[in-house]
């Protein structure tokens, strides 16, 4: 048996402890009616880990990413834009404020992996490992 503990962060309300991690939320902008998409930044062993979830571009990116050192991004597509989410070229053309140390790109579509060579970020890919 185990005991599970439900923690639900809402935007703008500090922070949660999580054992040894704490969590901070931003509201994104994911475009769901009635809904709050959010990204998280968790904070655990001296390292920082940021999460974009689904979003279009936004200016809170940058103070989530800030002084990161991982920062785990959607890039759903290379440049077609689509609303409420992330393309490589919205990365590409704010990659100067986001002051993460690593950049990994997750949540991409077909199109987007058929540009993987050409990607200015690292992909995520199943089994990868990441030492921070």
């Amino acid at each position: 048996r185990f005991e599970v503990n439900v923690i639900e962060l809402q935007p703008g309300n500090g922070q949660a402890s999580i054992h040894n991690a704490v969590v901070h939320a931003v509201e994104v902008d994911h475009g769901m009616p009635g809904n709050i998409a959010l990204g998280l930044r968790v904070d655990v062993a001296g390292k920082a880990i940021a999460y974009t979830g689904d979003t279009a571009w936004t200016d809170v990116l940058i103070d989530l990413a800030a002084d990161s050192d991982l920062f785990i991004a959607e890039s759903y597509y290379w440049d077609k834009a689509v609303p409420y989410h992330l393309r490589h070229a919205d990365l590409l053309a704010h990659r100067d404020q986001l002051a993460s140390r690593h950049i990994i790109l997750t949540h991409m579509s077909a199109d987007m992996l058929a540009h993987a060579d050409d990607a200015a970020f690292d992909l995520a890919y199943d089994g990868r490992v990441v030492t921070l």
